[in-house]
């Protein structure tokens, strides 16, 4: 099941399923413990926050239906390509077949470029909704809303898709991350394979993320000069100014909990593919935590979602009350 490219990948990846089978107890019970509570309380928070915006929300707010989306995301991430790596922790080697290790490696593709293009598309969201207001409810109507997501459904899948009929690929399992993940088997293709998707995946992304957030960080000093001012425009403002700060940290969260993933990932196509496990570690761990990031960030940032979750548990009576 493991990907065997050249001699010193396969060396590695044999030192590597050698390390992962013949663990300490503690060591083993250790990783064990820390992905599953990583695992239970992703599920936990971002299961919840989706039943309570199910539940509480009108989605008059469109900026609610990209939320409920990214939250989605996550679970599915986690439901969906975290279970196996679990049991992979437990087990110590991949006993689930060839079937489900590919579909994990093209779902956990599929889901982290949904999750970039999440970002993007809410950083555009608050952009217009605090700097241009005037065109905010035509641009961002219910309709438009929903086919903007189904766009950036089907840019996720299809970019995927693409590599799987168009450049050879062979999904198999790293026992060091203890993920299946798709490896280009030449790697003359890999490396123009990878610009293209950097391109496209993270510049275009990263780019109209610090675009759209510099102009609504800039608003909110003007937002700030004027905060005497009582009238509901400002007031209304100084809401979605809240949302929007909630929203970027999702951003920095992001963006701290994939950098590992990312540095090895464009490392093993450029230059090696030969790291330390605790490196392997900490690009599991921390891909897998930010699932865990966004519904903590709602819960303890914003009041608004705060209540809504307790809503939800039917302790809201418990909240301070204003």
């Amino acid at each position: 099941m493991s990907f065997l490219g050249s001699s010193n990948e396969s060396r590695s990846i044999m030192r590597l399923e050698a390390i992962l089978l013949n663990r300490t107890d503690f060591t083993k019970g250790f990783e064990f413990a820390t992905v599953l509570l990583i695992y239970i309380v992703s599920i936990f928070g971002n299961g919840l926050f989706c039943i309570a915006l199910v539940k509480q929300s009108r989605w008059r707010n469109t900026t609610e239906f990209y939320i409920f989306s990214l939250l989605s995301t996550s679970l599915l991430m986690m439901v969906l390509c975290g279970t196996p790596s679990v049991m992979t922790s437990l087990t110590s080697r991949w006993i689930l077949g060839n079937i489900i290790c590919i579909g994990q490696a093209f779902l956990t593709e599929i889901l982290a470029i949904s999750t970039v293009h999440h970002l993007a598309i809410i950083a555009i969201n608050r952009y217009v909704k605090v700097c241009r207001s005037q065109f905010y409810k035509k641009l961002f109507s219910p309709n438009r809303t929903l086919l903007s997501l189904v766009f950036l459904w089907f840019l996720s899948l299809g970019s995927v898709l693409l590599r799987v009929f168009f450049v050879t690929v062979k999904p198999s399992f790293h026992p060091g991350t203890m993920f299946c993940a798709s490896q280009p088997l030449s790697k003359t293709v890999g490396p123009g394979l990878a610009t293209v998707a950097i391109l496209i995946h993270i510049a275009y992304p990263v780019l109209a993320v610090i675009y759209c957030y510099f102009k609504v960080f800039r608003a909110m000093r003007t937002h700030v000069q004027s905060v005497q001012s009582l009238s509901e425009t400002v007031k209304q403002k100084a809401t979605e100014i809240k949302v929007s700060k909630v929203l970027f940290l999702t951003v920095l969260a992001f963006c701290f909990c994939w950098s590992p993933v990312f540095v090895i990932r464009t490392l093993q196509v450029f230059v090696k593919d030969d790291f330390p496990r605790y490196a392997y570690l900490i690009y599991t761990y921390m891909a897998l935590g930010y699932n865990v990031a966004n519904p903590i960030l709602f819960g303890v940032m914003s009041r608004t979602y705060r209540h809504k979750m307790m809503q939800c548990l039917n302790i809201h009576h418990l909240l301070p009350r204003r």
